[in-house]
């Protein structure tokens, strides 16, 4: 059920466009524009005026019902039944909402039915994108801070910044355009701290709760911090401690228990790659798609026998918060520069593990987790 996962079936607004257009790019390893051409067969200016709505009402409806048969050509390619693609594309939030980027998200990645808080609040995230464009067209940005605290089902610290330096700042009035900024990148990382939980309780019970994903932000190395010469600017990239991460999860099904984590080459024997290609990953020199990615952990895990159900599946949760995390805070050149999320993804975290640790019947889990995963330091 692949090939719907690299497009949306409907037009996705700025705001939107802005958060998910450039991930989906790095997931797919193609531009958008040219995962629509596959989709509908269209050339590339056509395909352009398409998404510029610049087409006729009958040569769109065609487009779309060109495009819908080969997302279910492609589904029965891969072994599902034509009737289970079209009620699984007829269920897909892209027929029913305005603009369902987050909700598409969970529902073509995650599957709605093994998060039903995150799907829950994906719905309230574009909900709220929805309101914020229609107000921003009517009124401006200028005037969005009204537009934003009218926003149903979304307590006041959304609307404030949780960043560090700028909470240290004497004068933190914002214009429009930044409040817009400070809310979209809240409602993100609060989105990735609730998969966060919702994944760790379900996939390791027994170990305490501990901010998984938060290992998986840009930060900087310990060694910089010391002051020591780093390589690479001492830049710490998500797509390094996913690797990272790989190779321990990998390890711990070969073994039954937690090692330290494996050296790059030894992770690049695990994924039957050569250690440059896999330093190449980590330093953001090479691109990781979601198929490179689920070769790589296919090839880590093959040879391991174990019933642990964590290892028989694609980790796709950790992809997702290591490409979104990569491409959204760290620069197309990132030994230059990142953007340090770790304590705002920290607060957010801790906001939905409070509201988990108070539902009734939530028992905690009592195993620690290894070193690796407590580092949590910026």
């Amino acid at each position: 059920m692949s090939i719907l996962r690299f497009c949306f079936l409907t037009a996705v607004f700025m705001f939107q466009e802005k958060i998910w257009l450039p991930v989906l790019d790095a997931i797919a390893g193609i531009s958008y524009i040219s995962r629509l051409q596959n989709l509908t067969e269209l050339s590339r200016p056509t395909a352009r005026k398409y998404l510029e709505g610049k087409v006729s009402l009958s040569k769109r409806r065609k487009v779309d019902a060109k495009a819908e048969e080969n997302v279910i050509k492609g589904m029965v390619g891969e072994g599902v039944s034509e009737e289970e693609a079209r009620s699984w594309l007829e269920a897909h939030p892209a027929y029913s909402a305005v603009s369902p980027a987050f909700q598409s998200v969970v529902y073509g990645y995650l599957g709605a039915e093994n998060y039903p808080l995150l799907d829950m609040m994906a719905e309230k995230i574009d909900r709220a994108m929805s309101a914020l464009f229609s107000a921003c067209r009517e009124n401006g940005i200028e005037h969005i801070e009204e537009a934003i605290a009218k926003l149903e089902g979304f307590s006041p610290d959304y609307m404030v910044s949780h960043d560090r330096k700028r909470l240290n700042k004497v004068d933190d009035r914002y214009d429009g355009k930044k409040n817009m900024e400070i809310f979209l990148r809240n409602a993100c990382l609060s989105f990735f701290a609730l998969l966060d939980l919702e994944c760790m309780s379900r996939d390791y019970p027994e170990h305490e709760l501990s901010p998984i994903f938060i290992n998986l932000t840009p930060r900087v190395s310990a060694q910089l911090r010391l002051g020591e010469k780093c390589a690479r600017g001492g830049m710490v990239l998500p797509f390094s401690s996913l690797m990272d991460l790989m190779g321990l999860l990998a390890d711990r099904g070969k073994v039954g228990y937690w090692r330290d984590v494996p050296s790059v080459d030894n992770i690049a024997r695990m994924a039957n790659m050569s250690a440059s290609e896999v330093a190449k990953i980590r330093h953001g020199d090479k691109r990781l798609s979601l198929k490179q990615f689920s070769s790589m952990w296919k090839e880590m895990v093959q040879p391991i026998k174990s019933t642990r159900p964590e290892l028989g599946r694609l980790p796709v949760e950790l992809y997702l918060a290591a490409v979104f995390f990569q491409v959204t805070f760290c620069g197309k050149a990132p030994s230059k520069w990142i953007d340090v999320v770790g304590h705002e993804y920290r607060y957010w975290w801790e906001h939905h593990r409070n509201v988990l640790e108070a539902t009734p019947g939530y028992q905690k889990g009592e195993k620690s987790l290894p070193q690796w995963f407590l580092q949590n330091e910026f």
